[in-house]
């Protein structure tokens, strides 16, 4: 009754155990402990438990063995061990030296590591499965198993069964719930990094939207009837869209002296640093000078503006930002109007390589628009001196024929004149009004040889209207 007694405790532990825990390692040591308690150690040190696979594999969770090493909890063939053979008899058997050699000669089972004085094992089985087997062993001759200890060995393993798989189950289930976890886990990076990449790719796609609407606008804003100073005002605000132009300026290049420059808008923070858009300034060895003359796109920080001004001739004028941008406005024919700039004076980063291209690639439609703007502004002055030249030489022809008739008239009175004058005496009172005649007459052809020369004088002092006219068209062209 109290060998009972103590079989029914140890079960209880290893329930309770077995519902604690989901650790079959952790469990199989709970065995052990009892089974040490029911047997004695000298009879239960030597103790294992092998988790069948398939066939003839096993893993071995849990192996402790006075001569043999820890196996590796890797699976592993018994093919021809005690193990094997239980599983094949499927029931407990109790085998001593001599009938292992008995088995070994009739071919049954196969030496596998030392051999023992006395060896059980035991089945672990539920009503739907073989989950493996449960084995003591004795090395030292002077001690045996009883009968009383195979009963207690196969009464433990018939009972353990299904607590032995409820923890594998739960164990397979917490791999499984693991497993899933790292593959949600895994899925989920994956969702992320795609959905990163796809905000990226709809990001790219909108501000290249935004750029392509951008650059439209600008090139609208060329055919319609703005001044330099609007046209830039209104390409300043489409620029808003896509990057910080708070400091923004466009510096136009005037005439043939190096470093001249009109500034048509610039728009700043700071008041002093506001130029009137009507003047001309001289910006030798500027930035502005260095980006116009070197035709090259610049992005450079506080410590780079220091480092520029060290080893170059170059300064920068006015208030020292903290990061200056300047782009060369070069027209699609390769001609270089002046520049774009964009500063922060508080920013280190308030512009990255992405915004240095992006006003890079609009800087040809502004430099387009300027040009076409500055086109538009020639042509007007060329058709009003078109206008003029044809004018002069409407009043030239005009006055040339009036000219003409007038000298031929005036040719008669004079020549009337000087018969009437020939005819009379000199004391004759005609013959002073003839002389008269013949004075106001030559002073008549004087002033008209004098309106002749000033008409042709105007002709050769400026374009004709022919030539002014084939210069209209080239601009138009343009």
């Amino acid at each position: 009754m109290s060998t009972t007694m103590t079989i029914q405790d140890a079960l209880f532990t290893i329930y309770k155990d077995a519902i604690a825990k989901d650790n079959i390692k952790s469990m199989i040591k709970t065995i052990h402990r009892e089974i040490i308690k029911l047997l004695g150690s000298e009879k239960a040190s030597n103790f294992y438990i092998a988790l069948h696979i398939q066939k003839d594999k096993y893993t071995i969770p849990y192996y402790k063995d006075e001569h043999d090493v820890d196996p590796v909890d890797t699976p592993i063939s018994l093919k021809g061990s005690l193990t094997e053979y239980t599983r094949r008899v499927g029931k407990t058997i109790w085998i001593n030296l001599d009938m292992e050699e008995k088995l070994k000669q009739d071919g049954l089972v196969e030496p596998i590591g030392h051999d023992s004085f006395d060896w059980i094992g035991s089945p672990l089985l539920t009503k739907k499965r073989f989950l493996g087997v449960m084995a003591v062993q004795i090395y030292d001759p002077s001690i045996r198993y009883s009968q009383a200890d195979v009963n207690t060995i196969d009464s433990i393993s018939k009972n353990i069964g299904i607590a032995i798989a409820r923890v594998l189950e739960s164990e397979e289930l917490s791999r499984l719930k693991k497993s899933l976890e790292e593959e949600v886990s895994r899925k989920g990076k994956i969702l992320i990094d795609t959905n990163r990449k796809l905000q990226r790719e709809i990001a790219k796609v909108t501000k290249n939207e935004k750029i392509q609407k951008v650059l439209f606008k600008i090139s609208e804003l060329k055919n319609r009837t703005l001044s330099l100073k609007e046209l830039i005002k209104r390409i300043h605000k489409e620029l808003s869209v896509l990057i910080d132009v708070e400091n923004f300026y466009v510096a136009i290049k005037h005439g043939m002296k190096k470093g001249e420059f009109q500034l048509p808008f610039m728009q700043d923070v700071n008041p002093e640093e506001q130029y009137q858009s009507d003047h001309i300034y001289h910006l030798s060895n500027s930035f502005t000078d260095y980006v116009f003359t070197q035709q090259k796109a610049l992005m450079a920080t506080e410590k780079e503006i220091i480092e520029i001004e060290k080893d170059s001739r170059y300064k920068m004028h006015g208030i020292k930002p903290k990061i200056w941008v300047g782009i060369p406005l070069k027209t699609k024919s390769n001609k270089i109007l002046g520049v774009v700039t964009v500063q922060n004076y508080d920013h280190p980063k308030a512009y990255s390589k992405t915004d240095l291209k992006l006003l890079s690639l609009i800087s040809t439609t502004i430099a387009d628009a300027i040009e076409y703007r500055q086109l538009e502004g020639h042509k007007k002055v060329l058709e009003k001196r078109l206008v003029e030249a044809q004018k002069m030489e409407t009043l030239g022809i005009f006055a040339a024929g009036i000219s003409h008739e007038f000298n031929n008239l005036l040719s008669i009175i004079i020549g009337n004149a000087h018969i009437g004058m020939m005819s009379s005496k000199p004391h004759d009172r005609y013959h002073s009004r003839f002389k008269k005649i013949i004075s106001s007459g030559e002073n008549a052809s004087d002033l008209i040889e004098k309106l002749m020369i000033f008409t042709n004088f105007k002709k050769k002092e400026g374009y004709t209207a022919y030539k002014i006219e084939s210069l209209l068209n080239e601009t138009v062209a343009e």
